[in-house]
């Protein structure tokens, strides 16, 4: 996760995504999942500037140890306390900044279901889909983060 209320904080941010990529470099993982943080403050504008800011920081990082970072939008229940990035269309504009092999997506299908965009989101990102879980959002919703099926 990204985003905080200070820099101090953003900069500790920064640092455990640079262990996780040394985690998963360790661990010969090809892709790291950024799960990218909510918003402090509640200023989601300024949470998915921190995002892009410090997925930026750790590209160098990340390409150097030969891991791809891979972006997954999360349901927007999650906005308020795991993450700013919610539609496929943002993940895949965060991840056109880079090139390819260094930043891609992640399409979890619990997270992007209901996204009216999904299937021509799906297919403008072609190589820079990272990785996909298949799973469903079950009925009724007894736990909006185990819910799945």
């Amino acid at each position: 996760m990204f985003p905080a209320a200070t820099s101090g904080e953003r900069a500790a941010r920064i640092d455990d995504n640079r262990r996780a990529i040394d985690d998963a470099a360790t661990l010969g993982a090809e892709v790291l999942v950024l799960v990218c943080g909510a918003a402090p403050d509640r200023d989601i504008s300024a949470a998915r500037t921190m995002v892009a800011d410090g997925i930026a920081a750790i590209v160098p990082y990340a390409a150097e140890r030969r891991i791809r970072l891979g972006i997954e939008p999360l349901h927007p229940a999650f906005a308020a306390e795991r993450s700013c990035v919610t539609t496929m269309r943002e993940a895949r504009l965060l991840a056109e900044r880079f090139a390819p092999a260094q930043v891609g997506v992640i399409v979890d299908v619990y997270h992007v279901w209901w996204d009216p965009e999904r299937a021509a989101e799906i297919a403008r990102l072609g190589e820079r889909i990272a990785g996909y879980h298949v799973n469903d959002w079950l009925v009724p919703v007894k736990n909006v983060l185990m819910n799945r099926g």
